[in-house]
């Protein structure tokens, strides 16, 4: 079991000057990745199976994609203070990953929701940063949070989304602009949900869709030799930030 104090978060760095370092950082995130996908399968909307087919350049895309950063919880040395930062490349390569979360933004907001049946990185990918464009509101989309068994029950989840809304909530007020951040969560998962919701999240959007079984179910239905899809039940969340969305909402600003 870990304390706070054995843990640092880190934004990942989108290069390395070193060839070895990036294949090293690039097959840490790839583990890290299907780890997540093998151990709680029923809460992503990927698959283990689908990532595991990826070739590296599916994850060197996503690494350096100038739309996406993902935050990492690793273990921290004994006697390690203040916090790391992209420099700290012998630490991040090599200590514990303990949790991961993922930013994806700002790209414009249109103001529709982020639907929980269709993968964030395909919507990132037809969309431009809007930082300085007209639009008086940036989005931002949480994702991919995940926890290993070994450090949950410390809020480590909670310290991954403060590094993330900090960023998009700095943006913001960088830029004078509105934030808006959304997620999408299952509806049977009560422990996520409120940890959004301590952060300020809201419930805007419950839908059902139907996709390829996930963990257990998924052994069920090919030990049955059954391909049916089954129903899954997502809650997508947003919250808002900045002082300009506080003057025209003031009952649902947070900052």
């Amino acid at each position: 079991m870990f304390s706070h104090a054995q843990y640092k978060i880190i934004a990942l760095p989108k290069y390395f000057t070193e060839q070895n370092q990036w294949d090293k950082l690039v097959g840490l995130y790839k583990e890290f990745r299907l780890l997540s996908l093998q151990d709680s399968p029923r809460f992503f909307s990927s698959s283990y199976a689908k990532e595991i087919a990826f070739q590296k350049e599916v994850w060197e895309e996503r690494l350096r994609n100038p739309l996406a950063v993902t935050f990492v919880a690793i273990s921290a040395p004994p006697g390690l203070d203040g916090t790391l930062d992209s420099s700290d490349l012998e630490q991040l390569l090599s200590r514990d990953w303990l949790g991961n979360i993922l930013l994806l933004g700002p790209i414009d907001d249109t103001g529709e929701k982020v639907s929980g049946a269709k993968s964030p990185w395909e919507s990132l990918n037809s969309q431009k940063s809007e930082t300085g464009g007209a639009t008086t509101n940036l989005h931002y989309h949480i994702n991919a949070t995940f926890v290993v068994p070994s450090a949950r029950g410390i809020k480590l989840g909670k310290a991954l989304l403060e590094a993330a809304l900090s960023l998009g909530d700095n943006t913001g007020i960088a830029t004078g602009k509105n934030v808006r951040f959304s997620l999408v969560v299952d509806d049977d998962n009560p422990y996520a949900r409120k940890v959004y919701r301590d952060a300020g999240f809201e419930d805007v959007q419950k839908e059902m869709f139907w996709q390829e079984p996930r963990g257990p179910e998924a052994e069920t239905t090919k030990a049955k030799g059954d391909i049916s899809l089954v129903q899954r039940t997502a809650v997508t969340m947003e919250r808002w930030s900045h002082p300009n969305y506080s003057s025209m909402n003031p009952d649902k600003a947070h900052t």
